[in-house]
Formats: structure tokens, C-alpha cells, sequence
């Protein structure tokens, strides 16, 4: 393979390559791969989480709220903090997995586990959000 292109800044810096081998054995003119799981966090979610902290920051928010299984937390808890903005993460109480600890060495988001399944948690996201406690403005992603 054969690098094409890497990005100057995160969530960039992922590899493009040129898929010789493949174009060869499935006959096709010109196929591209690009490797996301090279980004900063390990995620394909980066570009999006970047540009929704962003964003919040632009609004004057002061934090944003999700709803996650893993990779979406891991990601906006990394950037919430290189924006400087607070971040929450609700993750169902029965996941298991091993990006809950990153979410809060990333980012120090403050995880929530809560009962329910990942979509009845992005609905109660939004619900929480929508309460502004005093200066504190939240957005739910």
C-alpha cells in the first residue's frame, strides 16, 4: 500500500492508503482504504466529536451530554476537555466494557450509569440538558 495523505492536526493524522493488492484481486480501477482507528482517541467517532464540542463551544455552552456504549464518550470526553468545556456521559448500567475508565482518564468527563438501554438514555440526555442549573449550560449531542 501506499500512503497518500495524512491531516496536520486531530482528529486527523490517519492514514489514506492505496489498496494495490485489492484493486488487483477484485479488478477494480483505484480503491482507497482509510485506517480511523489511528486517530487520537482510536475512533472513527473524532471527526464528529470534534466538531460537536466545537460547535457547543461556539453557542456558549459550557459542557455537552451523551449517551454511550464506548467509542462516542471516549471520543467527546478527549475533545470536551481540549476545548475546555465540562462533559457527562450516561452509559447503560449492564456495559461492560473498558472505554468507561478512558472516558474518565481522557477527559474527567463525569460518567453516569443509569438503567435502560443506550436510545432511552439519549432521550434522558436531552431531558437533563434542558434543565440549566445556574450558570452551567449543557448540551446534548
Amino acid at each position: 500500500m501506499e500512503e497518500i495523505h495524512e491531516e496536520e492536526e486531530p482528529p486527523g493524522k490517519t492514514p489514506f492508503f492505496r489498496a494495490f493488492n485489492l484493486e488487483k484481486a477484485l479488478r477494480l480501477k483505484r480503491i482507497f482504504v482509510k485506517f480511523e482507528g489511528a486517530s487520537i482517541t482510536g475512533t472513527q467517532k473524532d471527526r464528529i466529536s470534534r466538531l460537536h464540542v466545537s460547535r457547543a463551544k461556539e453557542l456558549g455552552y459550557n459542557a455537552v451530554a451523551v449517551a454511550s456504549c464506548g467509542n462516542y464518550g471516549a471520543s467527546i470526553s478527549y475533545f470536551a476537555r481540549e476545548a475546555g468545556i465540562g462533559s457527562v456521559v450516561a452509559v447503560p448500567e449492564s456495559y461492560t466494557g473498558h472505554r468507561v475508565p478512558e472516558m474518565e482518564r481522557m477527559g474527567g468527563s463525569q460518567v453516569l450509569r443509569m438503567p435502560g438501554k443506550y436510545e432511552d438514555l439519549v432521550e434522558r440526555m436531552k431531558e437533563l440538558s434542558a434543565q440549566e442549573v445556574g450558570t452551567i449550560r449543557t448540551l446534548a449531542l
